[in-house]
């Protein structure tokens, strides 16, 4: 007797395509991949394996995110409308969501920019970290903020933790009494680079490239996210201004001359 395979779905073959052609890109692609899977494996335990993505079965799969936050749940549904865009080079009838139905995005929370002074205390910290048998150079490693150290990286998990530590060690938080978050130090990164860029008189457009370059960023567009525009950017970047071009604006008086009616 002789056992036949059944034949994957239309979408698992389209998932298997795509995901070769990003990885083949050298995308890791690792969690796009199983956010793809996810949605077939619910098409296959709701109607089989010859199951098919439909507006039906799209916004019954979005049922199952509804407990993600809106953000989670937009991102993912906006992976699943990227594979169903490349499928539709090849098969123009397959469906596509539309992205006016995703969930809103959320308003970003403003990053938090350290001072020099808070960097100081916090490499001031470093110190206070405790040695492990699997880190035993933990305090030199997070001065050097360089997770590799001959060994394996640090998780996520175990980064952030450490983090907090020194931000509680060296009693920094938001003006809303929250911790800084680990992504915030890019923005600080960036921002600092600005300043200093201005105060030494230099052409910060030109070196906009270098930045994006050293924050890994195949372009300037990406890097803007980081270029928060606060107060002693905006100060700087007003200053330049007034020196370049302030002759050329008129400041006009709200006040009466003589002889003018009330």
């Amino acid at each position: 007797m002789t056992c036949h395979r059944s034949r994957p779905s239309p979408l698992r073959r389209a998932i298997t395509r795509y995901v070769d052609l990003k990885m083949a890109l050298g995308r890791r692609f690792d969690g796009e991949h199983r956010v793809l899977q996810s949605l077939d494996e619910f098409l296959q335990a709701s109607a089989g394996r010859s199951a098919d993505l439909t507006p039906e079965s799209f916004f019954r799969w979005t049922q199952t995110l509804r407990h993600l936050a809106p953000t989670v749940r937009r991102n993912r549904l906006r992976i699943v409308r990227n594979l169903c865009l490349y499928r539709r080079r090849t098969e123009p009838d397959c469906f596509v969501p539309d992205p006016v139905l995703f969930p809103p995005c959320h308003q970003p929370r403003p990053p938090y920019i350290f001072t020099h002074a808070e960097i100081a205390r916090l490499l001031r910290a470093t110190g206070t970290l405790d040695r492990t048998p699997g880190s035993p150079l933990r305090p030199e490693v997070f001065r050097l903020w360089n997770g590799y150290s001959g060994g394996r990286p640090y998780t996520g998990t175990g980064f952030t933790h450490s983090f907090r530590l020194l931000l509680r060690a060296a009693k920094i938080r938001t003006p809303d009494g929250r911790p800084p978050r680990i992504h915030d130090v890019r923005h600080v990164f960036a921002v600092h680079a600005l300043l200093r860029w201005y105060r030494a008189g230099g052409d910060v457009q030109t070196k906009l490239p270098l930045l994006a370059t050293y924050m890994g960023h195949v372009s300037i567009v990406s890097t803007h996210y980081y270029l928060s525009f606060v107060e002693p950017l905006r100060t700087a970047a007003s200053a330049r201004f007034a020196r370049h071009c302030g002759a050329l604006v008129a400041v006009h008086s709200s006040g009466r001359g003589q002889g003018q009616r009330p």
